[in-house]
């Protein structure tokens, strides 16, 4: 036993290394890298019953990481949660889709441009993806539903430059939530309303001008963000069937009148109804 905990100490202390490696100048930085990998996989072989409980999540967080060594796919079999929140990564590598016991991928703020097409590919345990605030990442893999439509629960893409919801999106019967605010979308796919299991949608600071017929299948929404687009009244009338809406939030869209008093007090319901009226089509500022 004082064997295997020495073995799992060993291995965590070869990842500090690893993420240690990552700071300093960038000429010595990638050999670094992979020089303290090289010593975790050592010691992983010398204790890899302890290794299997150890090294379940890997931490790379704000390690000025620019790429990811495909070294870490030596604990591909462990490994369930993987965050590089804050880093300096521009692509997600096809190769993470190897880490096939992955459920959650934490990849936000970095100034991603890409996610390799087959990056997701085989991630069919992936729960949670994060890839926001990247402010530079323009497309979703036109497969994602394809690729983990089957067990995303959560999805987020805010902040960047997306300008297209890919309509896999609605192979995605177990997604929960989806937050695409702060992006360049300009329409909204009808596949969307398959998404059931939704409770969070978020689609603020886009450049929507209309929404699709079908949202209104999306029973179990609790929240709708639509501030800060440029959606013209009346909405499409199957809003009115989310009745389990709590939060309904459409203000900055200049073509939206301002509910009467009434209205705001009547609760989301009441609102719902307004929006889908022509009532609402003035072109007064909503507040």
């Amino acid at each position: 036993d004082r064997a295997k905990m020495s073995s799992a100490v060993m291995v965590a202390s070869a990842f500090a290394d690893a993420v240690r490696a990552a700071k300093g100048d960038a000429e010595a930085r990638a050999t670094r890298l992979e020089t303290a990998l090289s010593r975790a996989e050592r010691e992983s072989a010398a204790g890899s019953s302890v290794v299997v409980l150890d090294l379940q999540q890997l931490d790379l967080t704000d390690a000025e990481l620019e790429e990811l060594s495909s070294r870490i796919l030596t604990f591909g079999s462990t490994i369930t949660e993987l965050n590089l929140f804050l880093n300096a990564l521009t692509e997600i590598p096809l190769w993470i889709s190897q880490l096939t016991r992955l459920s959650t991928l934490l990849a936000g703020a970095n100034p991603l441009r890409a996610i390799a097409p087959n990056a997701l590919q085989g991630l069919a345990q992936l729960r949670v993806l994060d890839v926001g605030f990247s402010e530079s990442l323009s497309a979703l893999p036109d497969a994602i539903g394809e690729q983990i439509g089957q067990s995303l629960e959560v999805l987020k893409a805010g902040n960047g430059r997306i300008d297209n919801i890919p309509s896999s999106i609605g192979l995605m019967q177990n997604l929960r939530e989806l937050h695409l605010y702060g992006n360049e979308i300009r329409a909204v796919p009808i596949e969307l309303g398959n998404c059931v299991q939704l409770r969070v949608l978020n689609l603020g600071r886009n450049q929507l001008t209309v929404l699709p017929n079908g949202l209104g299948k999306l029973l179990k929404l609790e929240q709708l963000q639509l501030y800060d687009n440029d959606l013209s009244a009346p909405l499409p009338a199957d809003l009115i069937e989310l009745t389990a809406l709590c939060v309904l939030n459409l203000r900055h869209n200049a073509n939206f009148a301002v509910p009467p008093r009434e209205v705001l007090r009547g609760g989301v319901q009441r609102q719902l109804e307004f929006v889908t009226s022509s009532k609402a089509s003035s072109r007064v500022h909503a507040s």
